[in-house]
């Protein structure tokens, strides 16, 4: 019977072995699964700050085309030319419109 009792412990100390690794498995997966939750998290949120930047700078962008196409207006311009400039529009016959002149290209022999 010693023996056998003998056994018992070896095979509880397995037992208990193999729990405790079983045990430590589960807390290394757990840890890893919560740093990458944390990581994913972490990147959303600079993804969602990422994305209002690029949508404040987008909208910065048309307002910038807009002020542009307004500035650059025929309107606008002769204005600009003619009080900053003392420039006026001629008249027809002070413009003079010269022939386009006819560019081909030589044949080589």
């Amino acid at each position: 019977m010693a023996k056998r009792g003998v056994g018992r412990r070896r095979g509880a100390k397995r037992g208990r072995v193999q729990v405790a690794l079983g045990l430590l498995a589960f807390l290394l997966v757990a840890s890893g699964v919560i740093a990458r939750r944390s990581a994913g998290a972490a990147k959303a949120r600079e993804l969602l700050a990422l994305d209002r930047t690029r949508v404040t700078l987008e909208a910065e962008r048309a307002k910038l085309v807009n002020d542009i196409r307004t500035a650059s207006s025929l309107g606008r311009l002769g204005q600009v030319a003619s009080q900053r400039l003392g420039l006026h529009i001629p008249a027809d016959s002070q413009v003079v419109r010269l022939p386009k002149p006819d560019v081909r290209p030589e044949a080589r022999p």
